[in-house]
């Protein structure tokens, strides 16, 4: 006990199986979030985004995740009325509860409770990627497919259901070389939780370092 208050705990085991279902939820939620009826909402929500995290253009390599981060962002944790008021997640819940089996209903809500943060590698291999939350002390044994390398640091969420704990499609990747000064700026906030203005700061400064490599990545990453 005394280790884990200093060092933090490790959550997680090897669930392939579990990795296939969040997606499959994920991209039901996606698909509930892009129905029309929700057009205008989405469009109001997108132009906000863009003039916090910036604009990117669909021809950009990197426009399908930041659309996902946009699209989970959209689902899990804007409030178009204001703190307070009730997500699209929680529309979508209210209406699909009565058809949602006991399991779903838990998947889901697990979803809507994820762990969002920045992240560094530790280790992968075997399916899995080791996690070391930067703005806490756990870690995370995460169920995942895609190429990571160890110390990239990262943006994203972390859904845990059962035993296994698994990522979202968010995913935004930033240089390796920041990692000091985004942990400073994590230190700086003396425990304080980790808000969308942070998170959108951070989308903007990778979306610019992207786009614009002449630039060293020290004077992009800069908080000053």
């Amino acid at each position: 006990m005394v280790l884990e208050r200093i060092f933090g705990k490790t959550f997680g085991v090897p669930d392939p199986g579990g990795l296939k279902k969040v997606r499959r939820m994920l991209d039901e939620l996606i698909d509930f979030a892009s129905e029309d009826r929700f057009q205008e909402q989405m469009e109001e929500a997108r132009a906000y985004y863009y003039f916090k995290a910036g604009k990117i253009n669909d021809d950009d390599p990197d426009f399908l995740q930041r659309m996902n981060t946009f699209l989970e962002w959209f689902i899990f944790d804007h409030r178009p009325g204001g703190a307070g008021e009730k997500s699209l997640f929680d529309a979508y819940l209210a209406e699909k509860l009565p058809r949602l089996s006991a399991d779903e209903v838990v998947m889901r809500i697990a979803a809507s409770r994820n762990h969002h943060s920045i992240f560094m590698v530790r280790a992968r291999g075997n399916g899995t990627v080791r996690l070391k939350d930067m703005a806490g002390k756990n870690s995370f044994v995460v169920t995942y497919d895609d190429e990571l390398e160890e110390r990239d640091v990262l943006e994203a969420r972390v859904i845990s259901v059962g035993r296994g704990c698994f990522l979202s499609y968010t995913h935004c990747l930033h240089p390796k070389t920041t990692a000091r000064a985004i942990y400073a700026q994590i230190k700086k906030r003396r425990g304080a939780p980790l808000d969308e203005e942070f998170f959108f700061k951070l989308q903007g400064m990778q979306l610019k370092w992207r786009h614009f490599r002449q630039i060293h990545v020290d004077n992009i990453y800069n908080f000053n």
